[in-house]
């Protein structure tokens, strides 16, 4: 019985030994609720041609986005595409490497019901950028939320 749990033991350390954490926001987003029907939009790249590319099918295309210095960064992007209100929000949580995965933990936010809110279009998106080194070897990025659902990825080449 002993060697069963010492066994487990080692096996979760080993495991766990795996995950490395690239990056932790530090703005606590346990209290956003998401009531929409729209789908997660997201982009990451290591070229700036393929990040190029993959923003061209975002719609629509998201306003105002940081230069990115395509030697040392990559960038990664969530977007909730256009919206009617103020109000809505949306926040990488933290990023996390597993083996050849990098895994993105999203949060999304809408307004509650009869919440006042700004009557204007909004953007609502999230971009951070990591040094280039952390995307040695990696073959995919997986978007989830806090649940650990998957909300989609992209095949790194």
């Amino acid at each position: 019985m002993y060697r069963l749990i010492f066994a487990l033991l080692v096996g979760f350390i080993l495991l766990g030994a795996n995950e490395v954490v690239l990056y932790e926001n530090p703005r606590d987003t346990a209290s956003w609720a998401y009531e929409g029907n729209r789908p997660l939009q997201f982009a990451a790249a290591g070229t700036q041609e393929e990040w190029e590319r993959q923003l061209a099918q975002l719609e629509p295309m998201p306003p105002n986005l940081p230069e990115v210095d395509w030697e040392q960064e990559f960038p990664i992007l969530v977007y909730l595409g256009e919206h009617p209100t103020g109000g809505y929000a949306v926040q990488i949580d933290g990023v996390h490497a597993v083996g050849r995965v990098l895994v993105v933990q999203v949060s999304r936010r809408s307004p509650a019901p009869g919440a006042m809110v700004t009557m204007a279009f909004t953007y609502p998106k999230d971009m951070i950028t990591l040094p280039k080194e952390h995307l040695e070897g990696v073959e995919t990025i997986r978007f989830v939320n806090r649940d650990k659902e998957l909300l989609g990825e992209i095949d790194i080449f």
